[in-house]
């Protein structure tokens, strides 16, 4: 197979994945890095040539990562001209008991100074912002991780599709272009949700977006 006929089958993925400090607490926007790869997709149909998905993960929005940072990270991997956005899960930052000792090493100015009890709602809020008058021309899908259930989940679930991103909680969402398709199942958290695998179906290509 030659290299024109490998990338006809590929999807190409562009995004950011957040690392975790040395405390568990949070992420350093420091170490966050953007890349871009090729992906092979068995079956993809050549309507889907040069399709490219962007991928943003773990953001952990909290006190710990610089609003500014992660509204750049996400303007940046809307702008590089992807197809799709995919979102892996742990959207927040879980509150942790230990909050008053970590508060010298906080980025967000904004969420340093929300109470613990609303701080959720408002990272939502600012995500949303981040969020607002962009557009992705297939759309924003994302499904929740093990840090969004312990955190609020059913929050989650009521205000991310207001912000513009569809969770996929063991469903499916198909892309059509000219006739052909490509599949994204969402499945759900593997330590806090019921996972269920897809309902299998031939000649459609699939991409299983998990948090694990």
């Amino acid at each position: 197979m030659d290299r024109r006929e490998f990338l006809k089958r590929c999807a190409r993925v562009t995004g950011m994945v957040g690392v975790p400090t040395a405390a568990g607490a949070g992420f350093v926007a420091a170490y966050g890095t953007t890349e871009d790869h090729e992906i092979p997709i068995p079956g993809l149909g050549a309507a889907f040539d040069g399709y490219r998905i962007g991928y943003l993960s773990d953001m952990h929005i909290g006190p710990f990562l610089g609003d500014e940072w992660l509204a750049e990270t996400i303007r940046r991997t809307i702008e590089s001209d992807i197809d799709l956005l995919l979102i892996g899960g742990d959207f927040l930052w879980r509150p942790e008991a230990e909050w008053a000792l970590l508060r010298g090493f906080a980025r967000n100015e904004r969420l340093a100074a929300t109470p613990r009890a609303a701080m959720p709602a408002a990272a939502l809020d600012q995500l949303s912002g981040m969020l607002a008058g962009r557009s992705v021309p297939d759309g924003m899908f994302g499904v929740l991780g093990n840090h969004d259930r312990w955190t609020d989940g059913a929050l989650c679930l009521r205000e991310l599709p207001r912000a513009g991103v569809r969770l996929l909680v063991n469903e499916a969402v198909r892309i059509t272009r000219k006739e052909q398709q490509l599949e994204i199942y969402g499945v759900d958290d593997l330590w806090t949700g019921i996972p269920r695998k897809p309902v299998e179906e031939r000649g459609i290509p699939r991409i299983l977006l998990a948090h694990n």
